[in-house]
């Protein structure tokens, strides 16, 4: 069983997810706390699960962007775990999940992938975090380096949805209403989903994405 054991981890925005795959089934948690609490669900999991932390064979983390308490948290838990048994760490962005996640949604997914996808995240101080995500392949993969901008210097592609952070305002950043739809909320599931493809890095690869003013508010 343990050749197949996977964990997986989301902490950049609220609630957090913790998934814990095994040949067996699924251990699956949405975390309200930040911190221990993440840590504390992946103990859970694995002693639902049967098994030792050394026991995980892939860790697949979230590195933002998003709260900077709860991707320092997800990614060290992540790396211990991958350090214990030799696991294989993999990364994916906030915005990649949160494309499964409108996927996941909507009841035309045609018209949601056949543009790229647009996420905006209020990064405060006057300022949005834009990501460009495509469906490559079946695969959801940002296009553009994710960026933090300030709200009057923002633009957008002409075509394709716009997905806004429910503090965000559309006609302030001057996206078209019948573009714009809410912020999806991943779920554990989201996780695994075939369409979340994450990156295997070195340890010392996996970073969390901060970036000045752009952390979502903890």
């Amino acid at each position: 069983m343990t050749d197949a054991v996977e964990l997986a981890l989301s902490s950049g925005g609220r609630p957090s997810l913790v998934a814990l795959r095994t040949s067996s089934g699924c251990e699956a948690f949405e975390v309200e706390g930040r911190g221990t609490a993440t840590t504390e669900a992946v103990a859970t999991a694995c002693q639902r699960a049967g098994i030792e932390a050394r026991d995980i064979r892939a860790v697949r983390v979230e590195v933002g962007p998003g709260s900077f308490t709860g991707l320092r948290t997800a990614v060290v838990t992540a790396r211990t775990a991958a350090e214990l048994g030799g696991a294989r760490l993999c990364a994916f962005t906030r915005f990649e999940l949160l494309a499964v996640a409108a996927l996941r949604e909507s009841d035309d997914e045609a018209r949601v992938c056949a543009e790229p996808m647009t996420f905006v995240l209020d990064a405060r101080r006057g300022r949005v975090h834009r990501g460009l995500v495509a469906l490559q392949d079946g695969i959801a993969k940002v296009i553009e380096p994710p960026c933090a901008v300030r709200i009057e210097e923002f633009d957008t592609e002409e075509t394709g949805l716009v997905f806004l952070d429910a503090s965000l305002d559309a006609e302030s950043l001057g996206v078209p209403s019948e573009r714009v739809r809410e912020l999806p909320t991943p779920i554990p599931d989201d996780l695994f989903d075939r369409r979340l493809l994450p990156e295997e890095k070195p340890s010392n690869e996996v970073l969390p994405l901060y970036l000045m003013g752009s952390t979502i508010d903890e």
